[in-house]
């Protein structure tokens, strides 16, 4: 979805007019680019590997499922470009009438038609997918649907740190292994469901009574928010617990890439790779280095990982302070776009850590093209676009469309 349709939605719903005379508002969309875990609301290509892989598919089975995966993908994405479509339209008729109020309804019949379609689009495909199995695999099935509602729920944890991480996914992707890690993980899923089937049945009841239009004041954002907050609380606190159960179950050798992973996971925005940490590694890549560039540029990168993680911690610590502020959090608005709220100004250590680490970066990006000639600077990556837009853990890309504190 293109930010103009983004705009469509946050406009007809009325995010334009939170802001009063006493407070500062950012408001910001987030919609899925098609990361892991569904943000959009599709079941995503991996998800269709990992349901297949718990339920052990035959090769003859395999064939079965990705058939039928795509004609359900093609018949989703088709739905989500008539939506887009007709969003594009309404954003249109806004800026050439200025009249909001009267875009309402059609958004909200735009916005209940489409989940009306890709919920049912969903529901037949899991229903033929299970028709493929034996009885044997019929009983692992379960644990299809825990893993489709984590994929869900994980998504609405109302931007609280760690609360859209899935540790059987980490355990998963790392490959680990231990003597009670799948007891460990066995309790894990059936404690953090609990909060799933919760949170989905009340995501549902939200989405039937605000099918996509209306107008939402501040007050009423908040609401939303401190629900959604409360939510990714739960999930944390969860997850906090089980990261301490699970890695006293690994082996010591594998304890701290577990731990990385799960801190990486919970603050993707902070640990994602900096620009300058992909010109370093281009640079290395030089064949034309002289013994002195290799060495010096060496050094650098040794000094600026260090100086990185120290940035990072400190980031993600005020990240997590932030987070207690009632004023700030997301809302799910379904069909893969969040909206952002922050009322009031953004705590000064936040702007701090930040500020830190944009400088930390840009020092060494400086220091490297010192380091370099004239034309070994050409062949570096391009600059990452400045602005506003970030992708997040889950897929989702943030643009932020209005500003303030």
């Amino acid at each position: 979805m293109k930010a103009s349709c983004i705009l469509a939605v946050v406009a007809v719903i009325g995010l334009g007019g939170v802001a009063s005379a006493q407070q500062q508002v950012m408001v910001s969309a987030m919609t899925s680019v098609g990361g892991p875990g569904g943000a959009s609301g599709r079941i995503p290509r991996s998800s269709l590997d990992k349901y297949t892989r718990l339920l052990a598919l035959d090769d003859t089975q395999m064939e079965m499922a990705r058939t039928l995966y795509e004609g359900y993908s093609g018949a989703h994405e088709a739905a989500s470009k008539e939506r887009k479509d007709q969003l594009g339209v309404l954003m249109r008729s806004i800026e050439e009438t200025g009249d909001r109020g009267a875009q309402q309804e059609k958004t909200a019949e735009v916005m209940k038609a489409y989940r009306k379609k890709v919920s049912g689009l969903e529901t037949s495909f899991m229903s033929d997918l299970r028709a493929l199995l034996t009885e044997e695999q019929s009983a692992r099935w379960p644990g299809v649907e825990r893993m489709r509602r984590r994929e869900l729920g994980l998504g609405h944890s109302g931007g609280v740190s760690g609360g859209s991480v899935d540790l059987i996914d980490v355990a998963r992707s790392l490959d680990l292994d231990g003597p009670g890690l799948a007891d460990a993980l066995g309790q894990y899923e059936v404690e953090l469901d609990r909060v799933m089937v919760e949170r989905l049945d009340a995501k549902d009841e939200f989405d039937g009574s605000h099918p996509g239009g209306g107008s939402f004041d501040a007050g009423s954002l908040q609401s939303l928010m401190a629900e959604s907050k409360e939510f990714g609380r739960r999930v944390r606190d969860i997850n906090e617990s089980f990261t301490r159960r699970v890695e006293t179950q690994l082996a010591e050798g594998d304890r701290p890439a577990f731990l990385a992973e799960v801190r990486r996971r919970s603050f993707p925005q902070v640990y994602r790779e900096p620009y300058a940490m992909k010109m370093y590694k281009a640079a290395q890549g030089f064949s034309d280095l002289t013994p002195d560039q290799k060495e010096q540029i060496g050094a650098d990168l040794d000094r600026y990982r260090h100086e990185l993680d120290t940035a990072n911690s400190a980031w993600a610590d005020a990240i997590a302070e932030s987070e207690d502020d009632p004023g700030s959090g997301t809302v799910s608005m379904g069909g893969g776009t969040v909206i952002s709220l922050r009322t009031g100004d953004e705590p000064r250590a936040l702007t701090d850590a930040r500020k830190a680490r944009r400088e930390l970066d840009q020092k060494f990006r400086d220091r490297l093209k010192d380091r370099l000639t004239k034309e070994q600077q050409d062949r570096l990556p391009k600059p990452e676009e400045e602005g506003q837009r970030h992708v997040v853990e889950g897929g989702a890309e943030v643009i932020t469309i209005g500003g303030g504190g």
